[in-house]
């Protein structure tokens, strides 16, 4: 017989590791025990692709639920029924210019806050709070971290507090992973820290508290706690690899090549899937309900797939078709990790859903094809907080924060107003 269990229990080991546990059956029974129900909360996740996006191959050409998927977003085909395609929205103030910061900066810069940089007289440049820490700050109290901000690019973040202060963000899985599955104490962390020197895994931490688990437990959850412990393990050995890697000495740079930063730039794909590997553990123990994650910015190299070039030396294509061509395949590529990240989460169980079907998922570009361009890529992957997908729709000129808005809405947070929202989208 399952028993019930508490939706916030973890495996603990002497040592500092702190385990976290997928949904379980005997959770679920907990929590008809107590409300008659289970309703999984609904996870809040912003992607972000930085400069743009090659627009004449990324929108449909029509609209309704029957679009068709064009060369770029052809990579979600299996998740069409999940999809909406949002044309008409923007951010009319990312699009002030700021001389002391410019269209690329102001990207990044307002695409979760919405702000007007230079619309505080005396001020040069000042930033609002960014849409997750909003969020953060409502519901953020209910799991182990507010909010988790991930990025490929270690010099910048998406996130902003109250004052318009960026939130440092999170560049390295394995720094992640110690985030996850460590105490916040120094002792902890050192004791992490030599386990990854070690090549030893966090399960021999806590195996002796697993295995008391997974005798308690009924048969499908013990073939769920065996699927995540064996994917957790799995999502370790890669970033151990993942920094390893960063920290080994340079070759002989070969003439006319560029140098590879601290992440090497012929791994690029497999260094943004490992931190998307990263944030789907972090929702599927319930560690965090809100994230943000920078996928692309416009320095990225793709020579993994025939792209040697900066993506932001496309963006400049001087109405060359090789450029162009050459920017619509970084975005199907870009799109690409957009469905491998929604692919894990539908593959996860979560009582009698997937963990897919308890997220809303943005993926944006503060960019369209063109720098100045007000045609912006703004798609959303969710079936849960009253949202149903509307297939490709225009919305004509309405602001992108009215979308965060009707976001907050579906996570429970009642708010009317954020930037320049003029009240929430309409998409259910």
């Amino acid at each position: 017989m399952t028993r019930t269990i508490s939706r916030r229990k973890l495996l603990r080991s002497a040592t500092g590791t702190l385990l976290g546990l997928p949904l379980l059956e005997g959770m679920a029974l907990q929590s008809r025990a107590a409300t008659g129900a289970i309703d999984p909360p609904v996870r809040l996740i912003w992607i972000h692709t930085e400069s743009g996006v090659w627009m004449p191959k990324y929108k449909p050409s029509s609209v309704g639920e029957d679009f068709a998927l064009t060369e770029i977003l052809d990579p979600l085909a299996p998740l069409k029924n999940r999809l909406s395609v949002l044309s008409g929205l923007r951010h009319a103030n990312a699009f002030k210019r700021n001389p002391q910061t410019g269209r690329h900066l102001q990207d990044g810069l307002c695409h979760l806050t919405g702000a007007d940089l230079g619309g505080t007289p005396g001020v040069a440049v000042r930033n609002t709070v960014s849409v997750d820490q909003l969020a953060a700050e409502a519901i953020g109290e209910n799991t182990r971290l507010s909010a988790l901000n991930l990025t490929v690019d270690r010099s910048s973040t998406l996130s902003f507090t109250q004052a318009g202060t960026p939130v440092p963000a999170e560049w390295d899985p394995r720094s992640i992973f110690t985030k996850l599955f460590t105490e916040n104490t120094a002792e902890a962390k050192k004791r992490t820290a030599d386990r990854f020197e070690r090549n030893k895994s966090i399960l021999d931490d806590v195996m002796e508290s697993t295995r008391d688990l997974s005798n308690s437990l009924g048969a499908n959850d013990r073939r769920t706690v065996d699927e995540y412990l064996s994917n957790l393990r799995e999502v370790e050995r890669r970033a151990a690899v993942m920094k390893d890697w960063s920290e080994r000495p340079a070759l002989p740079q070969p003439p006319n090549t560029k140098a590879p930063g601290g992440i090497p730039e012929n791994d690029r794909t497999n260094y943004v899937r490992v931190m998307l590997d990263m944030l789907v553990l972090a929702l599927q123990i319930d560690h965090t309900r809100i994230a943000t994650a920078r996928i692309g910015f416009m320095g990225c190299h793709y020579p993994d797939i025939g792209c040697p070039d900066s993506y932001h030396g496309y963006t400049h294509h001087d109405s060359r078709k090789d450029r162009q061509d050459a920017m619509a395949k970084v975005d199907r590529h870009r799109i690409g990790h957009l469905a491998y990240f929604a692919e894990k989460l539908q593959q996860i169980k979560e009582g009698e859903r997937s963990l897919l079907d308890s997220c809303l998922i943005h993926y944006g570009a503060g960019m369209g094809a063109e720098h100045e361009s007000t045609d912006l890529a703004n798609l959303l992957l969710g079936t849960c907080g009253g949202i149903r997908p509307v297939g490709h729709i225009d919305y004509g000129d309405q602001p992108l924060s009215n979308l965060y808005v009707r976001m907050l809405n579906a996570a429970g947070i009642p708010i009317t107003k954020f930037a320049d929202s003029t009240g929430p989208l309409p998409i259910s």
